[in-house]
C-alpha cells in the first residue's frame, strides 16, 4: 500500500450499515423454520433455535414458528432416519431447515449429501447443516455460528 494510503479496518457498525442501506425496511419476515436434530441434542437444539430468534430480532427480522423433528439417537448415521425427519417437518412448509448433525464430517458425507439432496432438489427449501459436535465444544461460538447461518 502506498505511503499515506487508507487502511481497511473493521467496521463494528457494519451490520447497522447493511440494515439501513434499503434492502429491507427493517422488518423482514423470514417465515417459519424447522430444526432437525438427534434425540441427544435436544438441549443444544433449543439453545440454537433461541439464539437464532434473538439474532433475527436484533437485526430487525422476524423468524416465524419453529417446527422440530427428532432423529433417534441410535440412527444418526442412517440416511433414512434423516429423510423421515425431513418428511415430518416439510408438512409445515418451512422457509428453511436447520440440521444439527453430530456426524457432519467427511466419514459421514453420505448423510450430508442425502440431506442436501432432499432439501435442495426434492423440496426446493434452503437448508443448513451444523456440526453439533463442534458447536458443543465451545459455547462461546454459538452466536457467531448462528449469526452466519
Amino acid at each position: 500500500m502506498p505511503r499515506g494510503g487508507k487502511k481497511l479496518q473493521d467496521n463494528k457498525f457494519f451490520s447497522n450499515d447493511i440494515r439501513s442501506c434499503g434492502f429491507f425496511g427493517g422488518n423482514a419476515k423470514v417465515g417459519n423454520f424447522a430444526c432437525v436434530f438427534p434425540a441427544s441434542e435436544q438441549r443444544q437444539a433449543d439453545q440454537v433455535c433461541q439464539t437464532m430468534q434473538q439474532l433475527a430480532r436484533a437485526q430487525g427480522a422476524n423468524l416465524g414458528q419453529i417446527t422440530t423433528a427428532v432423529v433417534p439417537q441410535n440412527r444418526t448415521s442412517d440416511a433414512k432416519a434423516w429423510i423421515e425427519a425431513i418428511n415430518t417437518v416439510k408438512q409445515k412448509r418451512p422457509a428453511f431447515i436447520l440440521f444439527m448433525n453430530p456426524n457432519a464430517n467427511p466419514q459421514h458425507a453420505f448423510v450430508y449429501s442425502v440431506i442436501k439432496n432432499a432439501c435442495t432438489v426434492q423440496m426446493a427449501v434452503v437448508s443448513q447443516v451444523m456440526d453439533s459436535t463442534k458447536l458443543g465444544q465451545n459455547q462461546k461460538m454459538l452466536k457467531p455460528i448462528c449469526g452466519n447461518t
